[in-house]
């Protein structure tokens, strides 16, 4: 199975709600792309379906846990064609949250190994101007590593 980020699918409104939306959207400026995001969660290891974004994106991790000096979380993007390991983007034995930003599109899996950990992870796509406006912590990854911080 395979997930693309999508925007939510609405209900079609009669003809009588059209004619005063019809008029609102006359009369204003449409501010950009409808966000598209993508949510799992967990409290053991998994690996996720295969999802589809285009770049820019970030990926918003958060971890819970009743037992916060046992808790340790995992989380490493896969190739969601190949399955082979892209790279490892969290690992802690902490509880805490982070962003981490991407500049690729593509298919992809995320594997994730908890143990009493409970997990909340976002995909969400940016646009170009969102991803101009975040600073990442400066780490040390590989030159060619998807996981490199951006070069301005």
């Amino acid at each position: 199975m395979s997930y693309r980020l999508s925007a939510p699918r609405r209900r079609r409104p009669n003809a009588a709600c059209w004619l005063p939306v019809l008029a609102l959207c006359l009369s204003a400026t449409v501010s950009g792309a409808q966000e598209q995001s993508l949510e799992f969660k967990g409290s053991s290891s998994m690996t996720t379906p295969k999802f589809t974004v285009e770049a820019p994106w970030i990926l918003d991790w958060r971890v819970f846990s009743d037992f916060p000096q046992s808790v340790s979380i995992e989380i490493a993007l896969l190739d969601g064609t190949t399955g082979m390991h892209k790279g490892l983007v969290v690992q802690t034995k902490e509880m805490g949250n982070g962003v981490k930003l991407f500049d690729e599109s593509g298919t992809y899996q995320m594997r994730i190994d908890s143990d009493l950990a409970r997990w909340q992870v976002l995909v969400k796509e940016l646009t170009k101007e969102e991803a101009e406006q975040y600073t990442p912590k400066q780490k040390g990854f590989q030159r060619d590593s998807p996981f490199r911080q951006r070069q301005n």
